[in-house]
């Protein structure tokens, strides 16, 4: 290993421009690489709380159509869908039901504490079932506050340092939140906003919250819940799916002659995975394919920035090849295979793909902390404060395909113009002069 670093350090010392320019055109496109891979990992890759994003599922919207008004009604579901539907199914693992959107509230002391606003979510106990919140203090609210519509709270420990000016002891502190005294139950560990189908401030039991329960009586299952789902792996998907179809058809032939009117429930593509649920913009795809064409637009944007560099370090390394001709045919003469010749060039530039691997990685870094205002509000529609967490930063799949990619590239732009210059005859390659 010693005698490695000795011959990297001398082919650096000796040929000086070549290895800067070398390994500064590997270390730009292996930091676009990176980036582009940690952007996508960010879409797809579990990561707090979201841990268990390739097992969620999503209802979405919900859709009622009427064939007789030629009308269709979107939106979400009612507490009585929730009830009678989601929370008996047999193929979720667990079910989980959200009052409304993510909602502003208000937040402030239940003395005369400055006010300020937050990022609300009125749930239920399963929540935190489905989304691993690391409790630094206190616990979620209880099956018994919950259905007693108790005012609990769980909040951020980022809120309770804001709101009680310390760094712990909050739990059964009371906080003011929209005018409405409720008393901490919880203490969570902030998450990133990356994270958004879990991210909150501050989580209430929507039981706490008024009218919870009200629906419309023209259309029962139609509200204003968000229905996410745990699902196991081994088909319980199309189980699941199933057990669906056959509430559908239980509503629509019952709940339509109640009311009086002909919406039927429309179930289309719900369950969503989270594929969909990130990627499909209502396009009408579904599992694999979501999948497919996650990944091959990542290699088709990581191809186009790795096919450039490659192209212009493969002339360098021509030209290199040019100037070493003459020791290739000295070596030749004495007995050496053109595969260990071969061999032997690929491992030199392998060498300075690897350093200016190491050195676009290092890049890559600086340019998402540098550039991660822009890239958030652009690309992610996200507030510029939000943070990248560290897992995304350092992720073990990160440094695979940048690794990936430096082999790749190294094979690209050594391999051809090595193999072209040790096909010429050991006399030619010996005359050659620099």
């Amino acid at each position: 290993m010693i005698n490695y670093f000795r011959r990297l350090f001398t082919l650096m010392r000796e040929n000086k421009l070549f290895s800067s320019i070398y390994i500064v055109g590997t270390a730009v496109a292996i930091a676009s690489v990176t980036i582009v891979a940690m952007l996508f990992y960010v879409r797809i890759a579990p990561f707090y709380p979201e841990t268990n994003r390739m097992r969620t599922f999503y209802m979405g919207t919900s859709h009622f159509m009427s064939e007789e008004e030629n009308d269709m009604k979107t939106w979400f579901y009612s507490h009585k869908a929730v009830d009678e539907c989601f929370r008996k199914l047999k193929n979720a693992d667990v079910v989980t039901a959200t009052l409304g959107n993510r909602n502003s509230c208000c937040i402030a002391t239940a003395g005369d504490g400055e006010e300020f606003d937050a990022c609300l979510n009125c749930t239920d106990c399963e929540f935190f079932r489905l989304y691993t919140y690391r409790f630094v203090e206190g616990h979620a609210f209880s099956k018994t506050e919950f259905e007693g519509g108790e005012r609990v709270a769980v909040i951020t420990d980022r809120v309770g340092h804001r709101v009680f000016g310390r760094e712990s002891g909050f739990i059964g502190e009371p906080i003011k939140i929209n005018n409405e005294v409720y008393r901490v139950c919880g203490v969570v560990e902030e998450a990133s906003r990356l994270a958004n189908n879990a991210f909150a401030d501050v989580f209430l039991p929507y039981t706490s919250c008024s009218s919870y329960d009200s629906e419309n009586p023209e259309l029962p299952y139609y509200g204003d819940y968000t229905i996410k789902m745990l699902v196991s792996p081994a088909g319980q998907e199309e189980a699941l799916r199933k057990e669906l179809e056959e509430y559908v058809g239980r509503y629509n032939s019952y709940y339509p002659k109640l009311s009086g009117n002909d919406y039927e429930w429309v179930l289309g593509e719900a369950p969503r995975s989270f594929f969909q649920q990130g990627f499909d913009e209502g396009g009408g795809k579904r599992g694999n394919s979501i999948v497919w064409t996650v990944f091959g637009l990542f290699l088709l944007i990581a191809a186009a920035l790795i096919v450039v560099p490659a192209i212009n370090l493969s002339g360098m390394v021509a030209w290199r090849m040019e100037e070493r001709l003459p020791e290739m045919g000295i070596r030749k003469a004495f007995g050496a295979r053109r595969s260990q010749l071969l061999w032997q060039v690929l491992k030199d530039n392998f060498s300075l793909t690897l350093v200016g691997g190491v050195f676009g990685l290092v890049l890559a870094w600086v340019l998402m902390a540098v550039l991660r205002k822009m890239l958030l509000s652009n690309l992610f529609e996200m507030p510029t404060d939000t943070f990248i967490p560290g897992e995304v930063f350092f992720a073990p799949v990160v440094f695979v395909c940048a690794f990936c990619f430096c082999v790749v590239l190294n094979l690209m732009a050594a391999f051809i113009p090595a193999w072209l210059s040790l096909r010429r005859p050991i006399v030619k390659s010996m005359n050659e002069t620099r």
